[in-house]
């Protein structure tokens, strides 16, 4: 299928770059105007729950015009299934429900658990992981590679499958603004995405660690 092109006009404004953004095909290509910079007050969000979809900025800048997230890429999660954790006779990692994740061999899903990640300098983070899924008997995934610390997800086990297409951000700079140092956002956040290619963009002036 060929891909579907949208291209903005010159002075494109945030809430024109967000309407095309939410209504890009599968598989589209959003491409910004050419060498500008655009004020963003509000923050971008791509939404790539069910579709893949590239972000051209096309050596424009997205700049930073108040204390928001310059761009959210964010994908989603399937309903979440207790779990239980277990090796296969190949040592491979399995994860066993009592209700269907819905995964299915090359998906990806995520593991986590009421369990405190531990020597996190004071912040209470739950542990978590991404995995793929390389075998499917049942109700019980085999998965790909070793799960860190695994000795200790104990408390309410869960699994949950991935809801995501690929997005694409590339060629273009996405500044913040260093003069208001009250504006502590992160930039750029990627969220429950897979495959998530940046290329040839620059993250720079934030006053965050984002």
């Amino acid at each position: 299928m060929a891909e579907s092109v949208v291209a903005l006009a010159s002075g494109a404004t945030e809430a024109q770059i967000q309407s095309a953004l939410d209504n890009l095909a599968d598989g589209g290509r959003l491409v910004l105007p050419a060498n500008e910079t655009i004020a963003i007050s509000r923050g971008l969000v791509m939404n790539v729950q069910d579709r893949s979809i590239t972000l051209d900025l096309n050596g424009s800048t997205l700049q930073q015009a108040g204390d928001v997230q310059l761009l959210y890429v964010r994908g989603g999660y399937g309903s979440a299934q207790s779990a239980s954790l277990g090796k296969d006779a190949a040592n491979h990692f399995t994860v066993s429900t009592t209700g269907s994740t819905g995964a299915k061999v090359g998906d990806w899903v995520k593991l986590y658990s009421d369990s405190v990640l531990p020597h996190d300098q004071g912040a209470v983070t739950r542990l978590g992981q991404a995995m793929e899924v390389i075998g499917v008997e049942g109700n019980k995934l085999v998965l790909k590679g070793d799960l860190v610390d695994a000795e200790l997800y104990l408390d309410n086990i869960r699994v949950s499958k991935f809801l995501s297409g690929s997005p694409t951000i590339e060629n273009g700079t996405i500044r913040g603004d260093q003069s208001h140092p009250d504006w502590v956002q992160n930039l750029v956040q990627l969220r429950a995405t897979v495959d998530a290619e940046i290329d040839g963009i620059t993250v720079r002036d934030g006053n965050s660690m984002g």
